[in-house]
């Protein structure tokens, strides 16, 4: 197989906070740092640099200045309309899993549970502050 190769020098620095939800939100100092890709991740941690040295991408923010006169700005996460692809991507991955028999059922019924009661208060953010709902019934995909 062959890699093609950028023509131009990639000279993009990004940078990083920790997500307020991150395991690791605690080493957040309020600065964002620099990060850079790992090379050859094989366990999950893909990003090296800040306090903990290394960082899963769901424990990023990820920022960029788009040039060296500008702010930090926020890379998002999922492009629009992806997040939904994302979640039916986990929950394939779930399934595989209790299929396999590598899932405690005990353990799915509590997270089910927390992700039900996250479900219905965004259910109830959509509703109070969406007064026009579009055929897609909201969604941005």
């Amino acid at each position: 197989m062959t890699i093609a190769t950028l023509t131009e020098p990639q000279t993009t620095t990004l940078y990083a906070r920790i997500r307020p939800g991150s395991r690791y939100a605690n080493q957040d100092r309020g600065t964002p740092f620099p990060v850079r890709l790992k090379h050859c991740p094989t366990d999950g941690y893909l990003w090296q640099g800040g306090i903990g040295g290394q960082y899963r991408h769901s424990d990023l923010q990820l920022l960029q200045a788009w040039d060296e006169n500008s702010e930090l700005q926020p890379i998002p996460m999922f492009a629009a309309g992806e997040s939904t692809e994302v979640v039916e991507l986990v929950m394939l991955e779930l399934r595989a899993q209790a299929d396999q028999g590598r899932m405690d059922a005990g353990w799915i019924t509590r997270w089910a549970e927390t992700i039900k009661a996250q479900l219905d208060t965004i259910l109830i953010s959509a509703e109070t502050n969406n007064s026009d709902e579009d055929e897609t019934g909201g969604r941005d995909d």
